[in-house]
């Protein structure tokens, strides 16, 4: 029996946006869905890249344009030194850190922004992103058979590969016994 789809991904935000466009850039030709219960896009507090992980969205994924577009690029760490009184302006503070831009970029991100995008970018690359639909329940596959999804009104779709990518606060998947929560 052959699969609907080669992959299936199951959660809508960074991890399994990510995979989604990377399989699609590496490999055009996958049958790749992806699966996101909420129709709305959550903000989260803090959201800032490290070295290694925009040489990731820069070069493995290709966004740098989008990301300097998007979002605030940060030029390195710098610190301020405020009086003891803590009264001076930020222009009169000691300041210390690079006077250079670092050799790889880091990233403030809207990471509700930057999930929605990736959602709305995956779509227009030929992922069938399904947003606002429920995974009630996957079975497991054995012995090479395809694992079958059951969604919410009633589809079934089967997928040769499956990948939870669920784990968020409040969110539990168990994908391992077949059942997704």
């Amino acid at each position: 029996m052959r699969a609907d789809l080669d992959i299936a991904v199951l959660g809508g935000g960074l991890a399994g946006n990510l995979l989604a466009r990377q399989l699609r850039r590496r490999l055009p030709g996958l049958r790749v869905a992806l699966f996101e219960r909420s129709p709305t896009r959550s903000y989260k507090v803090g959201e800032s890249t490290v070295e290694i992980a925009s040489h990731y969205l820069v070069r493995r994924q290709g966004l740098s344009r989008y990301l300097y577009e998007q979002h605030l690029p940060k030029n390195g760490i710098r610190y301020f030194f405020d009086s003891p009184g803590r009264d001076l302006p930020l222009e009169e503070m000691s300041e210390l850190g690079t006077i250079n831009f670092p050799f790889h970029p880091t990233f403030q991100i809207d990471r509700a922004r930057m999930e929605g995008d990736l959602l709305e970018m995956n779509g227009r690359d030929g992922v069938d992103v399904r947003v606002g639909v429920e995974v009630e329940s996957v079975d497991i596959g054995e012995g090479g058979a395809p694992h079958v999804l059951a969604l919410a009104g009633g589809e079934r779709v089967t997928a040769r590969w499956l990948v939870d990518a669920l784990r968020e606060a409040g969110q539990d998947a168990s994908v391992v016994t077949g059942r997704v929560a």
